[in-house]
């Protein structure tokens, strides 16, 4: 983890963040539906975070290969250094997601998300598609490691009519702590469109998971 970090910092771009953590708390949960809420917070450098998100979330598979979910997420925006670059943002969000096992280790798991953005409730929605294909490694039997994945999701912003973000995680492990704790560790490629060109950033990911 260390050296991702270190990769992170070492490659950091005008924009993106160096350091990603996210929480995710399971309140309630049977065979099917899963009720939670999850937490995100990006850091570009030592200091406040440039992202903070809560998003409370519903989850239900219908079929063993199906899941659907939506969730409302509220965040706190920082564009650049400055406090009048702040901004709350409102978001409606909706998904159908696919899932596969691929033989007796690999799974495919393909996330479609769409998402309402609204900037302190103001204007026209503007709507967001997010696709994530990820497969999954099964690594039961190896200690507090669980699995290994890794994953590539695209972003396309209706209103720009474009492709506008990917992220790419050519590495991300998977450890089970105790039976209600779980945590991941992954590196991120995080590209975005801007009026020159792509540009890219390293992010260094912590991603804690309890259940209540």
């Amino acid at each position: 983890f260390l050296m991702l970090m270190g990769a992170a910092s070492s490659s950091r771009a005008d924009e993106g963040a160096d350091l990603w953590l996210w929480q995710d708390v399971t309140y309630w949960q049977d065979e099917r539906t899963r009720l939670h809420v999850f937490f995100f917070e990006a850091f570009e450098e030592a200091g406040a975070p440039s992202i903070l998100m809560a998003s409370p979330r519903l989850k239900h598979r219908p079929l063993p290969w199906l899941e659907w979910g939506a969730g409302f997420s509220l965040l706190r925006l920082q564009n650049g250094g400055s406090v009048e670059g702040v901004f709350n943002q409102e978001r409606p969000e909706f998904e159908l997601n696919p899932l596969l096992n691929l033989g007796p280790h690999w799974r495919l798991h393909f996330r479609n998300r769409a998402e309402l953005r609204w900037k302190e409730w103001q204007g026209e929605p503007r709507l967001r598609l997010r696709h994530r294909l990820q497969f999954t490694r099964d690594l039961s039997g190896l200690g507090p490691l669980q699995a290994v994945y890794f994953s590539n999701e695209w972003l396309i912003e209706l209103d720009r009519g474009d492709w506008t973000e990917n992220r790419w995680v050519p590495l991300g492990l998977s450890f089970r702590l105790t039976d209600k704790v779980g945590l991941d560790l992954f590196h991120m490629v995080r590209s975005f469109r801007q009026d020159d060109g792509w540009n890219h950033d390293h992010v260094a990911g912590v991603f804690l998971k309890l259940r209540l």
